[in-house]
């Protein structure tokens, strides 16, 4: 890399081979300077060295986007992860058994949570108690149902282990949820 200078600036001008600059510029009959021959002969002017700048932003940006394009071409989504999550999605309202869903699956329950977890950084498990704390949190929202009904709903055991789960992600039990998510004009 190649430094130009022009009053305050510099600018850095990629030159793949310096010494092949100068044996051209040699070929070219260039007259012997104290500078070396690779270098301009003048000052860049603002419009110039306004360029010069794009063109290296354009190449880094150039570079940045190929090396996004492949790290994603490396990692493509797995359509077995995506089948586990279209299967735990279908049966958010029940009770899943992991070790079933991979025997539906005809793979082993630990290449079950390895696709899964590579893809979308989070365990099955994880993913299905999420989901179901968003659907609560609907639920809550929008009917009046008990805790007891909403955590029978969405197959819990029971609406204490809801409770722990709901507080333990939201950091508030549901019944304090609620009563934050309902703004005085709503209550009748």
């Amino acid at each position: 890399m190649l430094t130009h200078s022009v009053k305050n600036f510099s600018v850095q001008a990629h030159c793949a081979r310096p010494a092949t600059a100068r044996r051209a510029a040699k070929k070219a009959g260039a007259p012997a300077k104290s500078t070396p021959a690779y270098l301009p002969a003048r000052a860049f002017t603002a419009a110039e060295m306004t360029f010069a700048v794009m063109r290296i932003i354009e190449s880094i940006l150039l570079s940045l986007a190929e090396k996004v394009f492949w790290e994603k071409k490396r990692q493509p989504t797995s359509s077995l992860a995506h089948a586990i999550k279209n299967l735990l999605d279908e049966n958010i309202f029940t009770s899943v058994d992991i070790a079933a869903l991979a025997e539906k699956l005809h793979i082993s329950k630990s290449t079950l949570f390895r696709e899964f977890s590579k893809h979308y950084n989070v365990g099955p498990y994880q993913y299905l108690l999420l989901r179901k704390i968003e659907i609560a949190k609907t639920f809550l929202i929008r009917t009046e149902n008990s805790i007891k009904d909403i955590a029978n709903r969405l197959a819990f055991s029971d609406e204490f282990y809801f409770s722990n789960i709901f507080k333990q992600k939201t950091g508030v039990s549901p019944s304090a949820w609620r009563k934050e998510q309902i703004r005085p004009e709503q209550i009748r």
